[in-house]
């Protein structure tokens, strides 16, 4: 017993030390902050395998190489696609997962140009996969929305990737007119094969309920 009522001495002298606030005087409180980790959810756990499931089709979609003329050949980025699957945060790391692996593990896309290519393909072809899905949420609904959706984010990601890469041509001393006539005419007719592939893929998802549709919004 006195050896408890002396420990129990101890402990309220050193509360008085920390509530005087003695200088020179360190004490440490071990007493639980009462503050915890947050578990992660069932659905975000889903979400990150969507993402990676899509990422890979991605890469794999992005491999094969579409001839259009003059020797040109082009391929999907998919940033609209993962998007709808994901959303846009694990659209943005996924697309640039995506950039990275080619350009380190397949030698495609180069190391110089790999800055360029994340902020294109994942940077501004999500950001404005982002908005038009936003826009198409907007005035369509349901099951119509998204297949509507899918397709123009498509065209307009790949719209945007292509004029930034222009404006990356112009920025490094070539004109604009030149970078415009460069870049705009020979991708035109790639915007149709991305809003066929994203079309395809997102009905596919939506079919296996990996995307679901989306919930009309009213415009204000």
């Amino acid at each position: 017993a006195p050896h408890h009522r002396l420990a129990r001495l101890h402990v309220r002298e050193r509360e008085q030390v920390v509530a005087r606030g003695d200088p020179g005087t360190a004490v440490e409180d071990h007493r639980p902050s009462g503050r915890c980790h947050r578990p992660v959810t069932l659905k975000e756990l889903g979400r990150l395998a969507k993402a990676a499931v899509g990422s890979g089709i991605v890469l794999v979609a992005q491999m094969i190489d579409v001839s259009l003329f003059n020797d040109l050949t082009v391929h999907v980025i998919g940033a609209a696609f993962l998007v709808l699957l994901a959303g846009p945060a694990l659209a943005l790391l996924g697309m640039t997962a995506v950039v990275v692996i080619q350009a380190l593990a397949l030698n495609d896309g180069g190391i110089t140009a790999l800055g360029a290519n994340v902020l294109n393909m994942a940077v501004v072809a999500v950001a404005v996969a982002s908005w038009s899905i936003r826009m198409v949420q907007r005035r369509l609904g349901a099951r119509t929305g998204l297949l509507v959706a899918a397709p123009v984010a498509g065209i307009v990601s790949v719209a945007a990737a292509i004029f930034a890469m222009a404006a990356e041509l112009a920025f490094s001393g070539v004109p604009v007119g030149s970078a415009l006539s460069l870049t705009m005419p020979a991708h035109a007719p790639f915007t149709a094969w991305e809003a066929a592939t994203t079309f395809v893929l997102v009905f596919l998802a939506a079919y296996v309920r990996a995307i679901k549709p989306l919930a009309s919004s009213t415009s204000t």
